[in-house]
Parts: C-alpha cells; structure tokens; sequence
C-alpha cells in the first residue's frame, strides 16, 4: 500500500520509494556554479506541471543527461503518469533549495479526471532540469478519511500561513540543523515505545505541532475518530501525546532517509 504523503510541523515527508536510490541524513550538498534561485525553481516547477499535462517533455529545458523516476522505478522521461495525467488541481506547496539547486513540490494533479496527490523532486543546473523523482497516492490506496482530506486541498488549494512566513535571518536555524531536526522525527517514530528519543521522555515537537496526511489534520483532532470502532488509534492527541502512547511502535524500521530540499528562510524542508 503506498504511505501517506505527509505535512509534519514545518517537514514534508515522503514515501521511503522516494528514498531508496541514495542515503543522505544531512542538508544536501551546495554545488559549485548553481545559477537558479528560488523563483527560478518555482518557475521550474510549474513548466514541469503543465507539460506533463499536456503529455508534452519536449516544453520542458532539459539537461542533456536527466534521470527520471517514478514511485522509485527509473523510466523514461514521458512515460508512467505522463501517459495518465489529464490536467492540473489547486494545491500547490514549493520547498526550493536554490543553494542545492533542487526543490520539493506536494500537490494536486488530475488522472483520468481523478484526484491524485503528487510528491516532486526537481534538480535544475543552469537552468536545465536533470533530475525528477515522482511519488503519488491515489484514492483508494488509504482509508477513506485519509481521501477525504484531498478533496479539501483541490477545493480550496490555500496553504497555512505559517508556510509561508519568513523567519529573520539572525532566528534562522542553519541548513544541517534543520536537517538535524526533521531527522529526530524518524528518529522518535522508528520503534515508538513512548519513552522517548533520548530514553528519557523528550519528542522534539512544539506545543502548537500538527501532522497532516492528505489534507487531513490527524493530531489533535477529535473530529477524526467520531466514526472509528473501538481501539483505533487517538487523532484527538496531539503529536507529543501520540507519540508518548507509543501506539506508533508500529514503524519497525525506517531507512536511507534522505533532506532533499532545504529553506532556512521560512524554517521548511523536503524529506
């Protein structure tokens, strides 16, 4: 079953599909001579969405090497959701890394008419796109009120505000602290057993920390487990509280997690 694709506090956390080709744990690595900046990247992104629903690669600036994957497998640039896409949705969310040259994108797409959410990892060297790595989840491969949440995303298509804040540059925390910090989620979430990351009782959340998946806010939400039987698991705690419940020792293992995509500038990554 394909996993959620997540918001947790200010990380966007993506399929292990996504993550199988390299092992990163730190920032990614600034490359000498990146020449796109943010709204280059964005502007990247975009070129990317409407050519793809247009079934078109050739409206994409490509590098003459470019690596394409989708839902982890290597295919050929215009192939897989090329072939299925039949338009764009609302919701659109840039993480861009322009010392990197790379930038993660989660939104709606269109397949067959369908709503589908999709997970993008763009790198751009001079201006060129040469690497796209794809994820998506389609209705029907979660429970129902996972879904529900995607149809909020496509209707309105707002962001929360606090994405979009920009932190002062003397608050703002370095590129492999912020690194750092995602990476104590997986950290606390690998074999949850609610004592803590240290042993001790400490999760790395804020009082005010929500985790969404597909739109759908799932901690702190008692209006989640209104129609759950018995037993299932508690959205009204916060991420603290579920984490302390140890309920989520379901995750055995996670592996060769990877920060593809870091912004100091509002506090935000792509993972």
């Amino acid at each position: 079953m394909m996993p959620a694709i997540v918001l947790v506090s200010l990380a966007l956390i993506m399929s292990p599909a996504m993550a199988r080709n390299e092992h990163r744990k730190s920032a990614p690595k600034v490359p000498h001579g990146v020449t796109c900046d943010a709204a280059c990247l964005r502007g990247m992104v975009d070129r990317y969405l409407a050519a793809v629903a247009a079934h078109d690669p050739a409206r994409l600036p490509l590098a003459k090497r470019v690596k394409f994957t989708e839902m982890g497998q290597e295919l050929e640039l215009g192939d897989g959701f090329w072939h299925t896409a039949s338009g764009l949705g609302r919701y659109k969310h840039y993480f861009a890394d322009p010392d990197a040259g790379e930038i993660g994108f989660i939104g709606t797409m269109r397949e067959y008419g369908s709503l589908v959410l999709m997970g993008l990892r763009l790198r751009g060297e001079r201006g060129s796109i040469s690497e796209i790595e794809t994820v998506f989840y389609r209705k029907g491969s979660g429970p129902g009120w996972n879904d529900a949440g995607m149809d909020r995303l496509d209707t309105d298509g707002r962001l929360d505000p606090v994405w979009l804040e920009t932190i002062p540059p003397a608050e703002r925390m370095t590129r492999e602290q912020l690194a750092h910090t995602a990476n104590l989620y997986f950290v606390g979430l690998q074999g949850n057993d609610g004592k803590g990351i240290d042993g001790k009782g400490f999760y790395p959340f804020t009082k005010d920390c929500l985790r969404v998946e597909n739109g759908v806010q799932t901690t702190s939400n008692p209006t989640l487990i209104a129609n759950l039987p018995p037993g299932a698991f508690n959205f009204a705690l916060d991420c603290t509280q579920q984490f302390e419940s140890g309920y989520l020792g379901v995750v055995t293992r996670i592996h060769h997690p990877r920060f593809m995509a870091v912004d100091p500038a509002p506090g935000c990554h792509t993972t």
